[in-house]
């Protein structure tokens, strides 16, 4: 295969302070605002920037679709810490470059393979939820670390929620999605200030729940109350046994 066949891209979502993902993905590309490339510096990334009007996360990774020639493009989240291994006794956690390197690219060829357009892992880093005879989902939301390969579809260009969307274009038309639950990328999630942050207002928030909801309907569940956000998404993958 190819080196050239896909492509890791950190999206700089907060302030330039509190990025922390480049420590364990150098090789990634990062994308920053054109004015804010100078305080990007001190993360010897290769910085790639973008025009300061686009707005929202909706916009930025419909941008890196656009401007990279790769098959595959794995979006990442700035805030990522480490990598959890799920399938044990007890969870285990990964720093290291290479073989978190290693096991986005193991996932991208699964995915590859399978014929899907969109990849990722577990968003519940949870020893007890997780089935050893059930390692992988095929109808789960994946955020935090994503791969899109080819192009066939496109962000909805709202400035949060754009990745439920992106999911559920991807179940109406390809009916699945590859999730490896046995990994899970643990981030600082909503901690970072600055950037896309500013957006998560909890306006913003219910009014782009309120577009999803209207778009998808019966599929699409979020509860909203003073102290966290629930979102639900439920596509059934089996049918009934009927006896």
């Amino acid at each position: 295969m190819a080196k050239s066949s896909y492509k890791v891209v950190i999206l700089s979502r907060g302030r330039s302070d509190t990025i922390i993902t480049h420590k364990i993905m150098p090789y990634a590309d990062l994308v920053v605002p054109v004015s804010e490339v100078k305080l990007y510096k001190h993360t010897n990334c290769n910085i790639v920037p973008i025009p300061d009007e686009l707005h929202g996360l909706g916009k930025v990774r419909n941008w890196v679709l656009d401007n990279y020639q790769e098959e595959c493009i794995i979006m990442a989240d700035d805030d990522i810490q480490k990598v959890a291994l799920v399938s044990g006794q007890r969870l285990r956690y990964s720093k290291d470059v290479d073989y978190i390197r290693q096991l986005l690219e193991n996932t991208y060829v699964c995915a590859k393979d399978l014929g899907v357009s969109l990849f990722g892992f577990s968003q519940r880093p949870d020893v007890r939820i997780y089935k050893p005879n059930n390692p992988f989902s095929f109808n789960s939301w994946v955020g935090g670390v994503i791969g899109v390969i080819g192009r066939k579809y496109r962000f909805i260009e709202n400035k949060l929620k754009v990745d439920i969307d992106f999911f559920l274009q991807n179940m109406l038309r390809d009916r699945i999605v590859y999730v490896d639950l046995r990994y899970s990328f643990i981030q600082e999630r909503y901690k970072n200030k600055g950037g896309n942050s500013i957006y998560r207002t909890e306006e913003q928030i219910k009014k782009e729940l309120e577009i999803l909801k209207k778009r998808w309907g019966k599929y699409f569940i979020y509860k909203v109350n003073k102290t966290n956000e629930q979102i639900y998404v439920k596509i059934p993958r089996k049918q009934r046994l009927i006896l």
